[in-house]
């Protein structure tokens, strides 16, 4: 009985064992480790000899899979669909014995690299508002969030799916750069952290691709349905009529409108939140009217000004909601 409940112990712990994944070590004094996860992908990550994780707190964290890798006799790994072939720069990744790409890493001026071969993939989708084009094929991205002046279409999202639908998402240090592959040159992932790690899904279609990926990064609500709809914005209308002529035209074209957004000219000065009525007289019956119309109205303002005859701020300082310095005085900006 002690025998067998030994042999068990010794089972249970080759399979927790192997559960927590393979960890190689590459040239370069690179080790590079892939685990398994509850949602069917792969989660690989690169290390060199001065990795770092800056941002490993807030970064994208999957529930493992209990399932062990086998190691096969001819030194390659299969989890699953997946068949890991490990060299010593790299491995190649096949899913039911169809090969999907090779990676290989590398360290170039004390930064980690990734060289990463699509073997069929030729478009790839994504990377949230960073890309200018639908294909993000010859196009590279410095992952970085920071403010850009007449151009906020700035915000990564470092998940891709292929054209072969297999999704990928990098969770991503700061500044690295990814180029996507383009004909024969190939796929670059670069990072000055000396850590690579990305989770790979094979998918039936991109649909399953995306909705993995939206239930894996634990969606709390979604918008309102409106918001997901077509939004009609320029650089500023003038005119209470204007907005009006707008919404007319996509009536008569037959073209859905969700909502329209009221960029400069409405209100009096920057950072006034009160309408000028001389361009918008009613601004209540302008928002019935495009209610009525099932189209949502949006404003924008900067609220920058401090003026002392605005309303809004004397408000906020006779009810003491202003920030306060060390000195205990209302904070302003010169």
């Amino acid at each position: 009985m002690m025998k067998r409940n030994v042999a068990e112990l010794v089972c249970a712990l080759f399979v927790l064992i192997s559960a927590a994944g393979e960890k190689l070590k590459l040239q370069q004094n690179i080790s590079l480790e892939f685990k398994g996860c509850a949602d069917s992908s792969i989660q690989f990550e690169a290390r060199g000899p001065n990795a770092k994780a800056p941002m490993e707190s807030s970064e994208l964290k999957k529930q493992f899979s209990n399932e062990p890798f086998i190691r096969n006799a001819d030194k390659t790994y299969t989890w699953q669909n997946y068949t890991i072939a490990a060299k010593d720069t790299g491995y190649t990744l096949f899913c039911n014995g169809k090969e999907l790409y090779t990676a290989t890493f590398n360290i170039e001026a004390d930064e980690l690299k990734e060289v990463r071969v699509w073997k069929d993939a030729q478009s790839f989708y994504g990377m949230g508002e960073a890309s200018k084009k639908v294909n993000l094929a010859d196009q590279r991205f410095t992952m970085y969030n920071e403010s850009k002046y007449g151009d906020h279409a700035y915000l990564f999202i470092p998940f891709y799916i292929t054209d072969t639908n297999t999704s990928v998402y990098y969770n991503a240090n700061g500044k690295d750069e990814i180029y996507f592959q383009s004909g024969v040159v190939p796929q670059t992932y670069t990072t000055s952290y000396q850590r690579i790690q990305c989770y790979v899904r094979q998918n039936k279609n991109m649909q399953e691709g995306i909705a993995h990926f939206y239930a894996e990064t634990n969606p709390n609500a979604l918008l309102p349905k409106w918001a997901y709809g077509y939004i009609q914005s320029k650089y500023g209308y003038r005119t209470q009529q204007e907005v009006i002529d707008v919404v007319e035209g996509f009536k008569q074209r037959n073209l859905p409108l969700t909502g329209i957004v009221l960029d400069l000219f409405w209100f009096n000065k920057m950072g006034d939140i009160f309408w000028d009525t001389s361009r918008f007289p009613n601004p209540k019956q302008l928002n019935e009217y495009l209610e009525a119309n099932g189209v949502k109205l949006i404003t924008i303002t900067a609220n920058r000004s401090t003026q002392l005859h605005q309303p809004i701020l004397k408000n906020t300082k006779k009810d003491d909601l202003l920030c306060k310095n060390k000195f205990g005085k209302n904070c302003s900006l010169a």
